[in-house]
């Protein structure tokens, strides 16, 4: 069987477009751990609460998921355990042409960006600077679709209509680096594939007449949903793709009842100002305890 790559190769592909700055922590979960939500909801616990600093904390189990084929149902498992547990994730190794070896890893980050949508939401209130940027942001995209209006271009908000590849392919061509887009490797895209037929994933995609210039790749999470990666077309007429198509996700899951929208781990590093700028920035013990909170007595 192919060797899974070390936590050296695994950790610097997941740094790759992040903070260099930022500390991470490598510590092995076992597949039976990951297949256990319990057992994964404990880990969260112990990482939260003992892992005193550091940005990023990231937890890698770098054999779970070897090129093993016709596996792609139990990734969509442990995924979706990942996700309930509080736990976000990615993909690390591979290459440019999406077949190296390639490891999960759950990201467990010291601060998260993520915003209540409920009125009686368990996550804490969005302070009050970050809410008046909101509602100028809000009054600029009413601007930029006026003059989109005007100029004869229509925007709407769909989700799952892209075919699976066309997905892959917008995210690898927006995010390639020196070992390509994450998203991208085979492992992933089976992912998808499998989350897709079992309705868990959730592409949000903002449609300009008939061109995608933005998406999010998510998954419900619990009672909320999690957004695992984006991305925008820079030549949209759109000014703010990115900004508008979170405001309109965002609205759309408030009317279906659903606790956050969560953009995972956030640090001060420029590649994550979108996510300081659209939702709070809250530590992880609280984040983690709202989360459970919300999963635990939520009836969706």
């Amino acid at each position: 069987a192919p060797r899974p790559p070390p936590h050296g190769a695994l950790l610097g592909a997941l740094a790759a477009g992040g903070s260099t700055a930022s500390p991470v922590v490598a510590r092995d979960l076992s597949a039976a751990c990951v297949d256990d939500l319990s057992a994964l909801d404990a880990e969260a616990t112990c990482l939260a609460e003992s892992l005193v600093g550091g940005d990023v904390t990231v937890c890698a189990h770098s054999s779970m998921l070897s090129n093993t084929p016709n596996d792609s149902s139990k990734d969509a498992e442990r995924v979706q355990n990942l996700l309930a547990a509080g736990f976000g994730y990615a993909y690390g190794g591979g290459n440019k042409q999406g077949d190296g070896l390639v490891a999960l890893a759950a990201q467990l980050g010291s601060t998260r960006s993520t915003i209540g949508l409920q009125s009686d939401s368990f996550f804490p209130p969005v302070p009050a600077d970050l809410r008046r940027a909101l509602k100028k942001r809000r009054g600029d995209l009413r601007r930029q679709l006026r003059r989109a209006t005007k100029a004869g271009v229509s925007c709407s908000l769909r989700m799952n209509t892209l075919p699976i590849d066309k997905v892959v392919a917008a995210l690898g061509a927006r995010h390639d680096g020196a070992l390509g887009c994450w998203a991208s490797s085979k492992r992933a895209v089976a992912l998808y594939e499998a989350l897709l037929e079992e309705g868990k994933l959730l592409v949000f995609e903002l449609w300009e007449g008939e061109s995608c210039c933005a998406l999010d790749v998510a998954h419900a999470a619990g009672a909320g949903v999690y957004v695992a990666t984006r991305c925008v077309d820079r030549g949209s007429h759109i000014g703010s793709p990115g900004f508008l198509l979170a405001f309109a996700t965002c609205g759309w899951l408030q009317r279906q009842g659903a606790a956050c929208w969560d953009l995972g781990a956030v640090d001060a590093s420029r590649q994550m100002a979108y996510k300081r700028a659209l939702a709070p920035c809250v530590d992880r013990v609280r984040a983690l305890d709202a989360h459970r909170r919300a999963r635990d007595s939520s009836s969706a």
